[in-house]
């Protein structure tokens, strides 16, 4: 799914993509915001969800966490912006 979400012809998920948003009337780089838009796919996110043992599971759910937090935090910055 992050390899191919895409926004008018723009790879939105894949990471290293952004946008600007004109809030000016006047075109000039002040009344620009530029938005960078963070990889969301499991390598980015560090998920392996291996299964296979308590242990692996244990880990796989910290992963989780951590990448639940991650986009939490890529959600606050993109909201700061915009």
């Amino acid at each position: 799914i992050s390899q191919t979400t895409e926004f008018n012809g723009r790879s939105l998920l894949s990471g290293g993509n952004g946008f600007v948003i004109q809030a000016g009337t006047d075109g000039q780089g002040n009344s620009q915001l530029s938005v960078s838009l963070p990889g969301v796919s499991s390598s980015s996110l560090g998920l392996s969800a291996n299964l296979s043992s308590v242990e692996s599971a244990r880990q796989a759910l910290d992963e989780a966490k951590n990448a639940v937090q991650s986009l939490a935090d890529a959600q606050g910055e993109i909201g700061s912006v915009v």
